[in-house]
């Protein structure tokens, strides 16, 4: 049997939903555990931001995929496209955020750039929510 396109990547979009889940909870673990010596002054505040906004966009990025599995309302292009943004936001500004923690080395506007992505997708889940007919 063939997957339909919206079903592969909805499936894809709950897989990197897991993945968000399963090393945000590690990297609270390791946020928590890790001895004051493995951040830079200040990193460890900074890599409970990296988690706190991993954490919070996983079960986002999850019903987001689960919808688009359950619901043909769900399947348009704005719920796709802010699927695929919140993805890759939180991925590069989490990466950013953790590398600053951990290192202290800035990469520049990548953290910026992945956070104004996350709400750049905010912004298209709420205007495809306005438009999902009943």
């Amino acid at each position: 049997m063939t997957l339909a396109p919206h079903s592969r990547f909805a499936r894809a979009i709950i897989a990197v939903a897991a993945f968000y889940g399963l090393s945000g909870t590690a990297l609270s673990a390791l946020t928590t555990h890790l001895p004051s010596s493995a951040f830079v002054p200040g990193g460890r505040e900074m890599a409970w931001h990296g988690v706190w906004m991993q954490m919070w966009h996983a079960p986002v990025l999850l019903a987001l995929g689960v919808a688009m599995i359950a619901s043909d309302r769900f399947r348009g292009y704005g719920f796709r496209w802010a699927a695929a943004g919140l993805s890759f936001g939180i991925a590069l500004f989490c990466a950013a955020v953790y590398a600053i923690a951990f290192t202290g080395r800035h990469s520049g506007i990548v953290a910026p750039t992945g956070g104004m992505i996350v709400m750049a997708s905010w912004i298209m889940i709420g205007i495809a929510g306005l438009r999902v007919r009943a």
